[in-house]
């Protein structure tokens, strides 16, 4: 009697082992699975949650974690199948989009991987490993700059990171690298008279790098020597606003001014050049140059208005010694001339505003 009863109770524990496989309900299923996965079980955990999608077809996250599931055996193909599917049935499940998009990273297709990482950070803008993979993906690209924005969101959405901080600085150091080698080739371009070849490779240095004086101040040379003064002019100004101390580029912006005529303002830049380097024999004679190129001009327009004066056209008089005084605003003799030519026109009050001058300086 008593061996029959020892008989009954193990059938009746192996009854009770086989239920919960034949009534376990899909998320039960799906728990179980969950369970595997965390415990690194992996095909069991495929099993289990290919169980819960056979009771429940249209079970989402069920799809997402077989998928993981799958990554995790490095089965990527059947990883975003699933994934694909879990973000079929649920196209704001961000986390399905992040993971297809490591599996498209760890297949090589970034093009793929960048485009699911859009998504997750689209429905969770917040997501910092989202941001932080999705930069990895552009500087795979060679994409620094971009992958070096990413790299920065996802470390302002987890300071404390310390692989986001070091994503962000070895971007940092990719980007000055790669700026300071297209600057250095824009060098050589420069050397050789390949000015178009030079501004392409100083403007990708800029683009590298926004704050790169040298890189802007070696551009406006170029411009400068195709003749393109303005956008010298424009680059030389972008060179001291970002280094105020760049005496090179006030002096080559005084000698683009120079070219163009405007002598104040390259007399200005000159001067500000040799106040940064008083040494500099080559800013010297940029100054000394200037100033005698203001001189001549001054005079030049003073005789052109005294003989406009003489033959009684008044307008172009007042324009001549109007230039010269620009240039030499202690001119006295030009305000007493120009006095004489706003007389001449019956403009007594100008006139005499212009003798009052004359008088004050001398």
């Amino acid at each position: 009697m008593r061996s029959v009863v020892i008989v009954l109770a193990l059938f009746a524990v192996a009854s009770c082992a086989s239920l919960p496989g034949q009534s376990m309900s899909p998320e039960e299923w799906y728990q179980q699975g969950v369970s595997f996965l965390k415990s690194r079980q992996y095909d069991e955990a495929i099993g289990a949650f290919s169980e819960a999608i056979e009771l429940n077809p249209q079970y989402a996250e069920a799809y997402r974690n077989r998928g993981l599931a799958w990554a995790k055996k490095g089965e990527f193909n059947q990883a975003i199948s699933d994934y694909t599917k879990a973000v079929e049935m649920n196209p704001r499940d961000g986390q399905a989009y992040y993971n297809r998009g490591v599996a498209w990273t760890e297949k090589g297709d970034l093009e793929q991987a960048i485009a699911d990482y859009n998504k997750a950070v689209e429905i969770n803008p917040r997501d910092g490993q989202a941001h932080y993979n999705r930069g990895i993906a552009w500087s795979e690209k060679g994409e620094f700059k971009r992958g070096l924005t990413d790299a920065k969101k996802a470390l302002s959405l987890e300071p404390e990171n310390k692989i986001f901080v070091g994503l962000v600085t070895a971007l940092q150091a990719k980007i000055a690298s790669q700026g300071e080698d297209r600057f250095q080739q824009g060098l050589s371009f420069l050397e050789f008279g390949q000015y178009d070849e030079a501004i392409r490779a100083f403007s990708e240095a800029i683009e590298l790098s926004p704050q790169y004086s040298e890189a802007y101040r070696n551009r406006g040379l170029a411009w400068a020597k195709k003749g393109e003064f303005d956008q010298a002019i424009s680059d030389f100004t972008k060179a001291v606003e970002i280094n105020p101390g760049d005496g090179q580029a006030y002096y080559n912006r005084g000698t683009v001014w120079a070219e163009k005529g405007a002598l104040k303002w390259g007399l200005t830049d000159a001067e500000k050049a040799l106040s940064l380097e008083p040494n500099n024999k080559t800013f010297q004679k940029l100054v000394t140059a200037v100033q005698g190129m203001i001189v001549a001009k001054k005079r030049n327009r003073f005789r052109q208005g005294a003989s406009f004066l003489e033959s009684g056209k008044y307008n172009e008089a007042i324009k001549a010694f109007s230039d010269a005084i620009e240039l030499s605003p202690q001119y006295a003799e030009a305000y007493r001339n120009r006095g004489l030519a706003w007389a001449g026109k019956g403009e007594l009050d100008r006139a005499i505003s212009d003798y009052s001058t004359a008088l004050k300086m001398n």
